[in-house]
């Protein structure tokens, strides 16, 4: 078992790469996962700047980290890095996991699959997602059992990221000036960049972004003009973790 922070020769280490890897709470809760499992494990949060991303990741091949978790705004460039990438990676550009072997990477894209994991458990059936974005299609691709629409500014966006995934999604426009009424859906998720969701009139139970407590949300200022539940980032760390864990400790064997 792995104590506190003790790493040994037989420690299996992660990364958590971002540029403020350290102050993100992520690697510290699937730290707690390892550590209540009993598992000889450990994620190391890891600052990088923009410019050493490809140092870094790339000789992760002859180190001693067996993979690493990739922050949001590096998973466009660490497909560009990896030796093999599964097909959701492929199909949507990006990648948030990596994992190690005989001095190969591989790159997968799991949050998505966690967010559609909660939205099972949750009883969503009916998913509004707001954003045209690489990981807002993986996303609606991870929730293609569900009834899925998908809302951004400029429906041209929204069409050709619904061809590019080969899914019905159902397309909507929502800008500013109109009045959009979301109550019908189970679930809201924001992934967009808006400054603004003074357009949604209603919302539903569920609402979700994945923006840290100290960035500003859009989704979470409406939540809170409308009187709506919201959940961020933090908030979704359980889900998330519990995905990543499920992943390395079966690749790991």
């Amino acid at each position: 078992m792995n104590e506190a922070n003790q790493i040994t020769n037989q420690t299996t280490l992660y990364g958590f790469i971002a540029e403020e890897a350290q102050q993100n709470r992520f690697a510290v809760t699937l730290n707690k996962r390892f550590k209540s499992a009993g598992d000889d494990a450990m994620m190391i949060p890891m600052n990088i700047r923009p410019d050493d991303f490809y140092f870094t990741v790339s000789n992760m091949k002859q180190s001693h980290v067996n993979g690493a978790v990739i922050g949001f705004e590096f998973q466009e460039q660490a497909l560009e890095i990896v030796d093999s990438a599964s097909p959701a990676c492929e199909r949507n550009g990006i990648c948030d996991s990596v994992t190690v072997k005989e001095g190969k990477m591989h790159g997968d894209l799991l949050l998505p699959k966690a967010l559609a994991t909660l939205a099972e458990r949750s009883g969503a059936e009916k998913i509004a997602i707001i954003g045209a974005t690489p990981f807002a299609g993986a996303v609606a691709h991870a929730l293609q059992a569900k009834t899925v629409a998908l809302f951004d500014p400029w429906i041209e966006s929204v069409m050709a990221l619904q061809q590019k995934l080969g899914i019905d999604i159902d397309i909507n426009r929502l800008a500013e000036g109109m009045d959009i009424d979301l109550s019908g859906y189970d679930m809201v998720m924001d992934f967009s960049q808006a400054a603004s969701l003074s357009m949604i009139s209603k919302l539903p139970r569920l609402n979700l972004d994945i923006k840290q407590p100290r960035e500003a949300s859009a989704l979470r200022q409406r939540c809170s003009e409308l009187d709506a539940a919201y959940s961020g980032y933090d908030a979704l760390l359980d889900i998330m973790t519990e995905t990543i864990y499920t992943y390395v400790t079966k690749e790991s064997r």
